[in-house]
């Protein structure tokens, strides 16, 4: 499935047609301005399909749970696979688990996921891309 807006993006494990197992690819930069995100999945349910960012960029990332585990665009990466997206300027708030792309990644393949000029902020876990990597993932550049 392709996503191409903000909208889309946001629909991704909250609306049945957009599954946390599903396949998508990004079509488009996209930039969340003035907008908080919801993160995707939890820690007990986890994103578990394939995200292709196709070298577009998520500018403008805004998420707010400063009491919240698992934090950043997905919560939890679990036996997923997230390839060439790029953040800029992302603003992540959470308490355990930070991260810009994901809260915790664990048994999952990751490549090519960067991000510049943004902020993360929590109390245990906290990374600019990832909070915790934990399994047998394979992260590259």
């Amino acid at each position: 499935m392709t996503i191409s807006s903000y909208d889309e993006l946001q629909k991704i494990g909250h609306h049945e047609a957009y599954p946390l197992s599903g396949h998508y690819t990004l079509t488009a930069d996209i930039d969340g301005s003035g907008k908080l995100f919801d993160p995707i999945g939890s820690m007990n349910e986890p994103f578990t399909g394939t995200f292709e960012g196709k070298n577009h960029v998520i500018k403008n990332l805004t998420i707010n749970k400063p009491l919240g585990d698992n934090v950043g665009l997905f919560s939890a990466l679990s036996y997923a696979r997230l390839t060439d997206l790029t953040f800029e300027n992302a603003k992540v708030n959470g308490s355990w688990l930070v991260g810009v792309a994901a809260g915790r990644v664990q048994n999952s393949y990751v490549k090519n996921v960067v991000s510049y000029n943004g902020s993360v902020v929590g109390d245990t876990y906290v990374g600019g891309v990832f909070g915790h990597l934990n399994g047998n993932d394979h992260v590259s550049q």
